[in-house]
């Protein structure tokens, strides 16, 4: 089963105009088609984002006593902050 999506570039629009050159700008010879190139960059965009928000526990608690302390500089000295 074949699915069709049409895309509207405004070239006015500095971000659709940049999407719609690198488009036509596409290594030809890897991705012979639209759909080749999309799907590839669709892939690599979602897994580089999953690559990205890991966080190592390692650095969950170094960010975690970063935030402690901005609070602690924040907040009166006579506000508790539970678990602290």
């Amino acid at each position: 089963m074949e699915k069709k999506i049409t895309l509207r570039f405004d070239m006015e629009n500095n971000l659709h105009r940049r999407v719609y050159e690198k488009i036509q700008e596409r290594d030809r010879n890897t991705h012979k088609s639209i759909t080749d190139y999309v799907c590839a960059t669709v892939i690599a965009y979602d897994t580089d984002m999953q690559e990205k928000t890991h966080i190592s526990e390692e650095d969950r608690q170094r960010l975690c006593q970063d935030l402690r302390d901005i609070l602690r500089e924040m907040m009166p000295s006579e506000t508790v902050m539970p678990g602290v």
